[in-house]
This record gives structure tokens, sequence and C-alpha cells, in this order.
């Protein structure tokens, strides 16, 4: 995933640019923030814990919430 930080980019942009709507349950945000914040994800980028709130916290303003129903 980090070789593909240029495909991010873009899909990102477009996102803000409203290209196309994303959608996401808290679930599925939740699994993002664990897998975003293990250590073999945060060191090679430098990122930290605070820096990927922020993301996540960005990331969830262009997010259009969808409730899951189960049966």
């Amino acid at each position: 995933m980090r070789q593909s930080g240029r495909i991010v980019c873009r899909v990102a942009g477009a996102l803000r640019e409203g290209c196309f709507t994303a959608l996401a349950s808290v679930p599925l945000l939740l699994e993002y923030e664990a897998v975003l914040k293990r250590p073999e994800h945060l060191q090679p980028g430098g990122s930290t814990l605070a820096m990927t709130d922020d993301f996540l916290d960005a990331l969830c303003l262009h997010v259009e919430p969808v409730q899951l129903y189960y049966l």
C-alpha cells in the first residue's frame, strides 16, 4: 500500500473535489483505525497516532455514513 501513495493522493483529491461519493459504516472506519495504527504501518512513513487520528477525522468529513442492518 505504501508504494501506491500516488494513487491514494489522486483518489483523495477526487473525493475532496466531489468526483464521487465514498460510503462507510462505523465498523469499517473502526477497522481502518485499527489497521492504520499498527506499528508496521506507522513506522515506515513516520506517522504518529495523532496524525492517523487527523487523517481519519478528515476522511470522515468527506464520507457519507451508511447504517448497517443485519438480518
